[in-house]
């Protein structure tokens, strides 16, 4: 597992919040994988993901994530910790919404060679 690697994933769960495509969003998921979101809500497992991710894509006008990677750390020989800072453009605004800046965390491990 190197850095280029968990920064792609990174980037893949972004593109997929961005195009409003849950499936896209969840592929990078493991089957037990997590998400927290703003809320502190918990979804676990990719096909629970995807569920969750289609309701709210459904239900709610998302605005778009603007992602900068503050880092990359590995956490022993198979899994690593990236943070970042995220910016929301509103839904159908062109700025960044100061009052919607996140810190974002990711944590990737390699399983079975995946």
């Amino acid at each position: 597992m190197s850095e280029p690697e968990i920064r792609e994933i990174y980037h893949r769960i972004l593109d997929g919040w961005n195009r409003r495509d849950a499936t896209a969003f969840a592929a990078p998921f493991a089957d037990d994988g997590e998400v927290i979101g703003f809320d502190g809500s918990q979804t676990t497992g990719r096909e629970r993901i995807t569920a969750e991710m289609q309701r709210i894509f459904s239900d709610h006008a998302t605005g778009s994530y603007v992602g900068k990677i503050r880092g990359v750390r590995m956490i022993g020989a198979q899994a690593a910790l990236l943070r970042a800072m995220a910016g929301v453009v509103p839904a159908g605004q062109s700025d960044l919404d100061p009052k919607l800046n996140a810190v974002q965390a990711l944590i990737a491990e390699q399983r079975e060679g995946r």
